[in-house]
């Protein structure tokens, strides 16, 4: 029985040893590759304090009157657009506003704010008015496409479009059952599960540069902050409510995009009277970084005939 028993504790002992073994690995790649990253763009944002909450933002094209504003997916942050918000500010004559929604990149995390979809909606637009913008263009990627979506329900007459880019948010409703604070901390933090999770998003492998940002900003989300949001979700009744919206609307997926499979968009596109839907060919669920030259041309030829 002795030999029974040490392999026993060796089926238990060995997967203790490698997760932890991993877990300090990626807090050394973290460390490493954030101290690397502290005088690069990633960390150049403007701050604002709205309702208590501080806001990390980025702003391209400062001197244009008319406005676009980007809101992106979970875990994601304003450096998302940073490469394509610099040629789209070379393409057209737009102030260019990519926002941290609270929680995100480098806002304020707070365990006081509500994470639902339709407070993001409502904070946005407390964040735009403490700027003195008015009317704007609309972008929202994957669950920032929901927050933009009831965002644009709620506020329509100040929306002049909205685009919709892998739009999440389509009365999938709450989670039912979420795991435990350290389930996220080690899991939403960790360099090798995140580089294995989100290369399921894209067709292809994103690179290191296009990684690494990505990391270095969630590393630094408490898995607290992100339970919330978790329990927080708030998708249900979005089908009823894009269908009142009349604003003009630019609907793209990937083809491929295995997160937000197009029948989404479909559904998204027959569901508003005023939409178009765009597939994107060998792209997934990442088309402004998968495919930067077609989302751009898309998003340039749409708001040229705004």
């Amino acid at each position: 029985m002795k030999w029974f028993r040490r392999i026993l504790l060796l089926v238990v002992l060995v997967p203790i040893v490698v997760v932890i073994s991993l877990h300090f690995a990626s807090e050394v790649i973290i460390h490493r590759i954030t101290q690397q990253a502290q005088d690069s763009a990633l960390f150049d944002v403007q701050t604002l304090l709205v309702n208590d909450i501080e806001w990390a933002y980025r702003e391209y094209n400062s001197d244009q009157d008319e406005t676009i504003v980007f809101v992106h997916g979970f875990m994601g942050s304003s450096f998302d657009f940073h490469a394509f918000n610099l040629d789209l500010a070379e393409r057209l004559p737009l102030r260019i506003i990519a926002v941290d929604l609270p929680g995100f990149g480098l806002s304020e995390k707070s365990s006081e704010y509500r994470f639902t979809s339709e407070n993001h909606a409502l904070e946005l637009r407390a964040f735009l008015e403490a700027l003195n913008i008015d009317q704007y263009h609309l972008v929202g990627h994957s669950m920032g496409g929901n927050v933009v979506k009831r965002h644009t329900a709620l506020f329509e007459s100040s929306v002049l479009s909205l685009i919709l880019i892998a739009a999440a948010g389509l009365d999938e409703g709450p989670s039912r059952s979420v795991p435990p604070v350290w389930f996220y901390d080690l899991i939403f933090t960790n360099y090798f599960a995140q580089r294995f999770g989100v290369n399921t998003a894209t067709v292809e492998p994103l690179t290191r540069a296009q990684f690494h940002p990505y990391i270095i900003l969630n590393a630094q989300i408490p898995g607290s902050i992100i339970q919330q949001f978790s329990i927080d979700q708030d998708d249900s009744g979005t089908r009823s409510l894009i269908g009142q919206i009349e604003t003009r609307t630019l609907i793209l997926y990937g083809e491929q995009d295995a997160w937000t499979p197009p029948s989404l968009g479909q559904q998204m596109h027959a569901l508003m009277p005023n939409s178009q839907l765009v597939l994107l060919s060998e792209t997934g669920h990442l088309p402004y970084l998968e495919n930067p030259r077609d989302t751009l041309s898309e998003i340039v030829i749409f708001l040229n005939h705004d």
